[in-house]
């Protein structure tokens, strides 16, 4: 596309009005009598980078972005051969029409006693081909100046700069179908195919191609990443083109759209404009699908302790007619989630996850009481909604004290101080023996706003202790002491030993659902306590509670057997402890000796909850290694010794003092047969 210009690098104008080869006729006239013939210049070779045959010596588009380079292989003419002596070739370049030279390049030959010709490299540069002003029909020339000044020059040969894609360098307009959006099965009637039209656009129309596709969302930015159905092909403004059904199918529900290029001869390329169309094939969803489900455990009011590892689930039925591409938005409110597709579509349905901070947000930081949330979801083929009916969830998040800046669904507000415990011997959040029986206070500032029907309940590591403090706004103020007392020891003790036993408070009220306690606990030294753990317990005792011959018991594989205590449950031992026990064998139950060859320990991790709820059994086998041994025939009653211990807990059992009598008759007892498989 030839346009207006200025040319690069420093210029010279020559005189002459016609050819440059007329300068040379004219010589050549004037040795006509019988001198040598003139010299005639070598034209520039451009064929490595020029399309083969074209009248005008276009320059493929591609070609630009580098230097081209022309030589003078050989040359025929004479050489200067004293040192003093110099010639110059040189590359130059004009608009074509005109005789406004530009120096490319030039190269001084000085002269040698022995001339040899060496080839000479004449650059075209990138940077004067890319410049946008350098753009049409120029020439090239070589000039040749010799020893003696004498000028001479090639002929001129012509190039063609183009870097205007067609249309002027405008995107054209888009394609137009003859469908209107959504394009959903019914637009294709009998056809496999979607056709459009190529519309007018400007500037040339000869040696112009097309190439045309269909794609997910949006055309690219550079021509050379459309997705091509068909092409490079002829065009001409009007032309239909269809675009195959199988290929909007591949492409999916959403936004599509189709597109072209156009490529000129130089190979400048331009992508058309789009129209984005709505595409949502198959059987549609129910215009109407099931109310969304809140997983509420309390189903009752949203409650903030409802709100499970950092929100709820809501549950999304089954979608009839439902697509695993189609997307899923969860409307909390006036907050729409992140969509989610469908994916599997399970008969159960699809779960949501609501995070605390959108619950919050549209709940409201100053709001109390139930707030009527509306909770639905929006399904989408593609673009396309269908949305379903609307749940109402009764929220109730809000909280007596002061409103938590940065709201949790733990009841953990900073805006709480923290409490205070102190013993007789007057040691801030540490107790030691002296306080034991004594009295324990807790002590807690209290801060704005107050309420009638506050209360304050002190919580020793989860228990409640000591009586409630309820606020009476006619006597008490912010920043006023309150103390809680006396903490019961009972409840102390029972809790145990530790560095940092954890100690706070609720605050309730009965306008609120939700409790809070301060954002920080207090950890209080108490460590001259011993938990107190109670006595591992012998299974299958005769009355007098003595280990005997019916005590003993097959394992699970029916390969061993022995006798069985259990580890009882209590209020220290929890779901994941580990819990060591060991077993001591004794002869002669009155003058007891222990057998060291019979002892065994066995340790057991990660405790389940049933165990912790309902003891440990622990069968202690072989019989013949460890319980057999208690057995001797002067004294057969012997004992048995079972101790446990929690690891991490500063507690141990207490040894049991279990009789063992292994013996019947005039022997020891006869082995149990295995139970049936």
């Amino acid at each position: 596309m030839e346009r207006p210009g200025r040319l690069m690098v420093n210029t010279e104008s020559d005189n002459m009005a016609g050819s440059d080869k007329k300068e040379q006729k004219l010589a050549s006239n004037e040795f006509a009598s019988g001198g040598a013939a003139p010299l005639v210049v070598q034209d520039p070779d451009v064929s490595a980078f020029v399309i083969p045959g074209d009248s005008k010596g276009l320059i493929p588009r591609a070609k630009l972005d580098t230097d081209q380079k022309t030589t003078i292989a050989t040359w025929g003419g004479s050489l200067p051969t004293s040192p003093s002596r110099t010639e110059y070739f040189r590359l130059q370049i004009a608009r074509a029409g005109s005789n406004e030279w530009t120096l490319l390049k030039e190269h001084p030959y000085v002269g040698r006693a022995n001339p040899t010709w060496t080839p000479l490299d004449f650059v075209i540069p990138k940077e004067f081909l890319l410049d946008a002003e350098n753009e049409g029909a120029f020439v090239l020339r070589y000039e040749h100046e010799n020893q003696l000044t004498a000028k001479d020059w090639s002929n001129r040969v012509p190039i063609y700069i183009d870097k205007i894609p067609p249309n002027l360098g405008i995107n054209p307009k888009p394609m137009v179908f003859t469908v209107k959006p959504p394009i959903v099965d019914t637009s294709f009637g009998v056809n496999d195919y979607l056709e459009a039209t190529i519309p007018m656009w400007d500037g040339d129309i000869l040696d112009v191609q097309m190439s045309y596709g269909w794609m997910k969302d949006e055309l690219p930015e550079k021509p050379e990443d459309m997705e091509v159905i068909e092409g490079p092909i002829p065009v001409s403004p009007g032309q239909k083109v269809r675009i195959p059904k199988a290929k909007i199918i591949d492409k999916g529900d959403g936004l599509r759209c189709g597109g072209y290029l156009l490529v000129d001869k130089a190979g400048n390329a331009i992508l058309s404009r789009y129209e984005l169309m709505s595409v949502a094939l198959g059987p549609w969803p129910s215009p109407t699908p099931d109310k969304p489900k809140v997983m509420d455990p309390t189903d009752g009011e949203l409650l903030r302790s409802d709100i499970v590892d950092g929100g709820v689930m809501v549950n999304i039925p089954y979608i009839t007619n439902g697509k695993s591409t189609d997307d899923i938005v969860l409307h909390w409110g006036i907050e729409k989630l992140d969509p989610m597709p469908v994916g599997g579509n399970p008969p159960a349905g699809n779960n949501i996850f609501v995070p605390w901070e959108t619950i919050w947000k549209v709940y409201g930081t100053n709001t109390e009481g139930v707030v009527d949330t509306n909770v639905s979801y929006t399904v989408f083929r593609g673009v396309e909604p269908f949305p379903s009916a609307v749940e109402i969830v009764k929220c109730n998040l809000s909280a007596p004290g002061p409103v938590n800046p940065l709201p949790d669904p733990e009841p953990g507000n900073p805006g709480l101080k923290k409490v205070t415990i102190t013993g007789e011997s007057a040691k801030p959040d540490e107790l030691i023996d002296a306080d034991e029986d004594q009295e324990v206070v807790a002590t807690i500032e209290l801060v704005d706003p107050l309420v009638d029907g506050d209360t304050y309940q002190v919580m020793w590591n989860g228990t409640p202790i000591g009586a409630p403090y309820v606020i009476d706004t006619s006597n008490d103020t912010a920043g006023k002491l309150i103390e809680i007392k006396p903490l019961d020891w009972n409840i102390i003790r029972d809790a145990g030993p530790s560095s940092t036993m954890p100690v706070w408070y609720e605050l309730t009220n009965a306008a609120h659902e939700n409790p809070e306690e301060p954002e920080d606990r207090t950890p209080v030294k108490i460590e001259f306590l011993i938990l107190k753990l109670p006595d591992a317990e012998p299974l299958w005792t005769n009355p007098a509670g003595i280990l005997w011959c019916n005590s003993l018991r097959w394992d699970s594989t029916a390969t061993k057997f022995g006798v069985e205590y259990r580890i009882p449950p209590s209020k220290h031992l929890n779901e994941g402890d580990e819990v060591t026990v060991t077993w001591k064998a004794y002869t002669d139950f009155d003058n007891p000796v222990e057998v060291p060859s019979a002892r065994k320990s066995a340790t057991f991790t990660n405790i389940s909850k049933e165990q912790a709820e309902n003891g440990i059994v622990w069968l202690i086998e072989p019989y013949v290694d460890h319980i057999l041994p208690t057995y001797t025939k002067s004294a057969p009653i012997g004992k048995g010794e079972v101790t446990y211990a929690i690891t991490g807990k500063p507690a141990s059992s207490v040894p049991t003092n279990t009789e063992v009598g292994m013996f019947v008759g005039e022997g020891t007892c006869n082995v149990p047969p295995p139970p049936n498989p």
